[in-house]
């Protein structure tokens, strides 16, 4: 694929992602969140800057 079709694609999915966007926006009932608030339940206390400065 040349650069013309790479960037068809992408404005076609950055398209799909706008009006998914809007839909998420002004349609309460098709996204729906559950009882924590959170759409991913992730716990930010394990891994990351706790590693970051390598193993001792």
């Amino acid at each position: 694929m040349g650069r013309r079709e790479h960037s068809v694609q992408l404005l076609v999915v950055g398209i799909f992602d706008v009006i998914q966007g809007l839909v998420a926006l002004f349609r309460a009932d098709v996204y729906v969140v559950g009882a924590s608030g959170l759409v991913l339940s992730t716990d930010w206390t394990t891994g990351g800057a706790g590693r970051s400065r390598g193993a001792r």
